[in-house]
């Protein structure tokens, strides 16, 4: 069983991974100079083509708590696979353990995920009140 799951879920998805990342490095580093020719880039412009005008600590907050968010899910899913891989071990100990592991390491990723997010946001708001600002 754990011979066709090698074979044929985990190597494609080694090989959807690598194309995933490498679709990612050109649309980010190929593409992206392409776009930054004009010249004219101020706030003007920015306001013209229908860009936000907030705060860059915002849309970097907004965009961190996305992260985490997508973060968590994947670390949901990784605890479902491995209780997937716990039942259908079939009596074999090494998968039992593989899928133990995989359980395990999920679950201390979450905890590492949930508590840096809360010693984070707990650190961001004990700066801002001492400084008198609100964020």
């Amino acid at each position: 069983m754990e011979k066709f799951l090698r074979k044929r879920i985990i190597a494609p998805q080694k090989t959807r991974l690598a194309l995933v990342g490498v679709i990612a490095f050109f649309v980010f580093a190929v593409a992206s100079p392409a776009l930054a020719d004009d010249a004219y880039l101020g706030l003007q412009y920015a306001s013209g083509i229908g860009l936000p005008s907030e705060d860059i600590r915002l849309a970097v907050a907004g965009f961190v708590r996305s992260c985490m968010g997508f973060l968590g899910l994947y670390l949901v899913l990784r605890i479902m696979w491995g209780g997937f891989l716990m039942m259908t071990h079939g009596g074999d100990e090494e998968a039992r353990a593989a899928a133990m592991a995989t359980i395990k390491n999920a679950a201390i990723g979450m905890m590492i995920v949930m508590s840096s997010a809360s010693l984070t946001k707990f650190v961001v708001d004990a700066v801002t009140n001492a400084a008198g600002n609100s964020f």
